[in-house]
């Protein structure tokens, strides 16, 4: 489970660094295609984070689950 998120959570930081990157080429030299590159890689971060808020809640629901089954045997 943490392995899961672990791994998509690097992922983010490093579409971050990558975003940083670019929007300093872009920064000093604005174009069409750095433009595109910056668009795409802010894609790509808005599904790494639907992704790791998917598995959040994922792994929440099976925490309250183990929670309730321990209370109802207890």
């Amino acid at each position: 489970m943490l392995n899961k998120y672990n791994s998509m959570h690097q992922r983010h930081v490093d579409l971050l660094v990558e975003y940083y990157n670019k929007h300093q080429e872009w920064s000093r030299k604005p174009t069409i295609g750095r433009s595109v590159e910056l668009r795409n890689i802010l894609s790509d971060l808005r599904r790494v984070q639907t992704e790791m808020r998917d598995e959040v809640m994922k792994v929440r629901r099976q925490l309250e689950e183990q929670r309730r089954i321990k209370k109802e045997t207890q």
